[in-house]
């Protein structure tokens, strides 16, 4: 049952915008709103010229990097971003990570053309990759600060990532464009747009990509489609939205730091089958990962006149995907209490099959207006979301563990848990920007209001039963202010926002289930100063973030790789977030360009956990200091990008006793595109990509001890991919 207060919000919103169309102007002609978005240089852009924190990446700059890239892997290029990786192209998902101003995946928010991507978990979340294709991007803008007031996430406590796809063409065309490269990298795209039919339009693409991991032995496969339609009606437009993708892949091994430095970058999972069941659960074929994703959409956007606009955005998302292992014995199933606990001799022969799986099923709208009255621009809006997340975990006796992995799935002889969270989400709220000094100065005057209830039935796996279980986080009162002022071809900007993160459904999870936990809120504020003038670029700010009541999991006792650790979610105090971001652009004569940024940022812990002294630490991941460097040649048909990146110390548990050295990565872009046809075919081009070009063994994504209060150390992590190679040759008919 929705709360009143909420309702009250959502009416006096409703009403806000009546009044704004009652006082509005007449009807006018409306702009062409889908229009492709025009990307000024060849890397970014300062941003939006809105009163936060924020930098776009150009169409230009997403176009040179090589093709199937994630569009994660993209933002490394930017201030105050950096994002890790540990497989070819980013697409190995348990592998990336990524931090922006001291918060991970899981507290940023993602959308794409205005849709709610929801989690950025692999196992049942929803990441980016698995919805773009880098040839149909037109830009992704970063908000490093807080997000628009109408983003719609229930994690964003900081910033937001918002991916923009590019509309369908004017003109009728077909493009195919073919990909090869180091591990037998093979990757196929085509696009076939209608061109204008009438008031209409779309596209369709189709592309296939599948390569082989670069340590150990696997493959990963990826098949994607989409499809956008634009349908005008005088000032209406009506699009139509629709992505498909089907992905699986072998497992990479997360290694120690002493395995690292023992047995080099390519140590990895086993690759010989040998009987020997302590040996076979870490044989490659036995770790598996499969997801296939729906998303649909429908979005009416409308100029009802020259003051008035308004959209509505109905969306769903369907997934439905597994994760396989094999535990080396099989477990010992109480027949009274159905309990399993692992035996007491552990044999050397037998493996079982453990599969994983996960399903989810999320359905939602946006809607927003906005309204220019005198010298007030009023936007008010909802989200509202309803999403069934489903996670089971079977065992299966293998027909022969001596010769393979293959289970006998007529043998399931334990049911680990069947877990089923429905999450209802509902969003608000309320913006005058005021314009004054002949838009020299402008005023953000906003409030969100947030609630978020999850419900929980199913059984944990220590097989306690619980039913109807729920949490409900709530936020009625989250006030954004911010400024801009205009000084000639510059501008100052600051900003501050009350956000706040619902409750995960992985409160459910624990060992214990802790009632007493409290929702994660941050407060954000940042000033800087912008300047653009066409050849010429320059952004710099600083933040100051108050992180309140942070989650995390530590572990009670110790437990074994099967059902892991005695777990307990709690509430770890607060994080100070303090730094200081800048970029520079700048146009060298007719043919070079360069951009550069530097980012600073200190995130420290602010009180201890009990007995763990932890006040006064860095946390997890996140470097002091990073720095790029972007140099563009582009004359005629040839262009040369040169990129590079250093990331600096990173620390890899709370007591800061390990850590990982800083390094630097060079990529290198060659291309050469005609205008010349040749025969049927137009605009033919050839590029070379070279990841990693100096070929640097680094440790990339960390993946942070889950250290209890008297325990440190023990941190795993992800290799950084070395030198790979790639060539493409694309063509349009």
């Amino acid at each position: 049952m929705i709360n009143k207060k909420i309702i009250i919000v959502v009416a006096a919103l409703s009403f806000s915008g009546i009044v704004a169309d009652a006082v509005a102007a007449e009807a006018a002609s409306a702009k062409n709103i889908h229009a492709d978005t025009v990307s000024v240089g060849n890397v970014a852009v300062v941003g939006q010229k809105v009163s936060r924190s924020n930098t776009t990446l150009s169409k230009q700059s997403i176009q040179n990097a090589t093709p199937g890239l994630a569009p994660i892997q993209l933002l490394n290029k930017l201030p105050g971003v950096n994002s890790t990786s540990g497989g070819s192209l980013g697409l190995y998902e348990y592998a990336t990570q990524i931090y922006i101003r001291g918060f991970n995946k899981s507290q940023i928010g993602q959308v794409l053309d205005g849709i709610p991507l929801g989690g950025g978990l692999t196992a049942g979340g929803a990441p980016a990759n698995r919805f773009i294709d880098t040839e149909n991007l037109s830009k992704i803008n970063v908000s490093q600060s807080s997000a628009d007031i109408a983003s719609p996430s229930n994690a964003a406590l900081g910033g937001t990532i918002a991916y923009t796809t590019r509309a369908p063409s004017n003109k009728q065309a077909l493009k195919a464009s073919q990909t090869l490269g180091s591990f037998n990298l093979n990757r196929s795209f085509v696009r076939y747009d209608t061109g204008l039919i009438g008031s209409n339009k779309a596209y369709l693409s189709l592309s296939n990509t599948f390569f082989d991991k670069w340590r150990s032995a696997g493959r990963l496969k990826r098949q994607h489609g989409e499809f956008k339609s634009i349908h005008m009606f005088g000032d209406t437009a009506l699009e139509l939205k629709a992505t498909y993708n089907d992905r699986s892949d072998h497992d990479y091994l997360d290694i120690s730091q002493k395995d690292f430095h023992k047995f080099g970058r390519f140590y990895g999972l086993n690759t010989t089958w040998t009987g020997n069941s302590s040996l076979d659960q870490n044989n490659y074929k036995g770790w598996t990962n499969g997801r296939t994703d729906y998303l649909y959409s429908i979005k009416l956007d409308s100029m009802l006149s020259s003051n008035i606009h308004y959209n509505v955005l109905p969306y769903y998302h369907y997934q439905n995907g597994w994760g396989r292992w094999n535990p080396p014995y099989f477990l010992t199933v109480n027949p009274v209490t159905g309990v399993a606990t692992t035996p007491a001799v552990k044999p050397t022969t037998n493996l079982s099959f453990r599969e994983s799986t996960y399903r989810t099923s999320r359905y939602g709208a946006t809607a927003s207006a906005d309204a220019k009255v005198g010298a007030n621009t009023i936007k008010t809006g909802f989200w509202v979301e309803e999403g069934i997340r489903r996670n089971g975990r079977n065992w299966y006796k293998t027909h022969n563990s001596q010769v393979s992995f293959m289970p006998d799935r007529s043998q399931l002889y334990y049911n680990q848990f069947e877990r089923r969270f429905k999450t209802s989400s509902l969003m608000a709220y309320l913006q005058d920007t005021v314009s004054l000094f002949d838009d020299s100065l402008n005023i953000d005057l906003g409030i969100k209001s947030r609630r978020v209830k999850v419900d929980f039935n199913g059984l944990s796996h220590n097989q306690v039963t619980k039913t109807n279980l729920a949490m409900t986080s709530s936020k009625y009162f989250l006030p954004k202010i911010g400024l801009t002022y205009k000084l000639g071809s510059g501008q100052i900007y600051t900003s501050f926002a009350d956000n706040f993160s619902a409750l995960p459904d992985s409160i459910f999870t624990q060992s214990t289930f802790n009632t007493q936990l409290k929702p994660e809120k941050s407060r954000n504020i940042d000033v800087g100063y912008r300047y653009d003038n066409g050849s010429s670029s320059f952004d710099v700010s600083y933040y100051n973030i108050d992180y309140k009541n942070k989650l995390e999991t530590l572990t009670v006792a110790a437990g074994n790789r099967f059902f892991g650790n005695v777990t307990k979610l709690s509430n770890v105090g607060g994080v100070r977030s303090q730094g200081i971001e800048a970029s520079v652009g700048q146009q060298l004569g007719e043919y070079f360009n360069i951009y550069g940024t530097v980012s600073l940022n200190s995130s420290k812990y602010q009180q201890d956990i009990q007995a763990l002294k932890i006040k006064g630490n860095h946390v997890i991941g996140q470097p002091k200091i990073m720095g790029t460097i972007d140099l563009n040649y582009k004359n005629g048909a040839y262009r040369v990008e040169l990129d590079g990146k250093y990331v600096g110390k990173r620390y890899a548990s709370r007591d800061n006793t390990e850590s990982v050295p800083g390094y630097s990565i060079v990529d290198l872009n060659l291309g050469y595109s005609s205008k010349k046809k040749l025969g049927v075919l137009n605009d033919l081009a050839i590029s070379f990509n070279v990841n990693n070009v100096l070929d640097r063994s680094y440790l990339s994504t960390i993946l942070g001890s889950n250290q209890g209060l008297n325990h440190g150390g023990g941190a795993t992590y992800y290799v950084g991919t070395p030198r790979n190679i790639s060539m493409t040759l694309s063509a349009t008919l």
